[in-house]
């Protein structure tokens, strides 16, 4: 995630998200939109979110979080290890977001953000969840529907999302997978991402769709930009 540092009034900085499965282009766009951020000589970029901040804003809301985390780890240790952080995630970057967006410029954007982590939670609410993480979940989609202007949503038709993976070094679940443990695994992911993108539509989010599986990387980049770049808060 980048941010700007010309300063512009709160309400007048729109917050968006760039989702999507792993190789759609994410990461991508988000080189070329931080290329595009550097070039411009009245910008620059400023931290984020360091660890030590998430960690501080983390201790000070745990009477939020932990109860749920407790409940989930007790009923399935694993999955409860991997939720917390996400469970976190959506709480203190609900917390951070007024300092990110006084150091915003034009549009904060998010590249690993609440509806990722959302996503994640609701994967843990399907196979494991207490009723405690449904209602936290709950509680914080509906508060990111009144704090996200848009969600941007890249995608591609499986056998491309599967030959992107598999031409990086990096490891992912699905790297090596035939061909129905890769279609089981993203309908699994685009079903979590489809209600939740639903639900902020249906709040007044807008979201946008990009098929990026006959585009080159940096088409869809400029068409991401020029979507951000022309964003208006609802």
């Amino acid at each position: 995630m980048g941010v700007a540092v010309r300063q512009v009034p709160l309400l007048d900085v729109p917050v968006v998200e760039l989702v999507g499965p792993a190789g759609a282009g994410k990461s991508t766009v988000m080189s070329f939109l931080r290329d595009q951020q550097a070039k411009d000589e009245q910008s620059g970029t400023a931290s984020d979110r360091t660890h030590g901040r998430t960690a501080r804003l983390a201790i000070r809301s745990a009477s939020d979080w932990l109860p749920a985390a407790i409940a989930v780890m007790l009923k399935s240790p694993l999955l409860g290890k991997e939720v917390v952080r996400h469970m976190i995630r959506v709480r203190t970057m609900q917390d951070d977001l007024p300092r990110l967006r006084r150091c915003a410029g034009t549009a904060l954007l998010f590249d690993e953000g609440p509806v990722l982590s959302l996503a994640r939670i609701s994967r843990v609410c399907e196979m494991a969840g207490s009723e405690m993480l449904r209602e936290y979940r709950a509680a914080y989609l509906s508060a990111w529907s009144e704090s996200l202007s848009m969600v941007v949503y890249l995608d591609a038709v499986d056998p491309v999302l599967a030959s992107r993976i598999n031409g990086r070094k990096k490891r992912h679940a699905i790297k090596g997978l035939d061909d129905a443990q890769v279609r089981s695994f993203l309908a699994w992911y685009r079903r979590h991402y489809a209600e939740i993108l639903d639900y902020l539509a249906g709040r007044g989010v807008r979201v946008v769709h990009i098929d990026t599986s006959a585009e080159s990387a940096g088409d869809v980049a400029e068409r991401v930009a020029a979507i951000v770049g022309a964003l208006h808060v609802r």
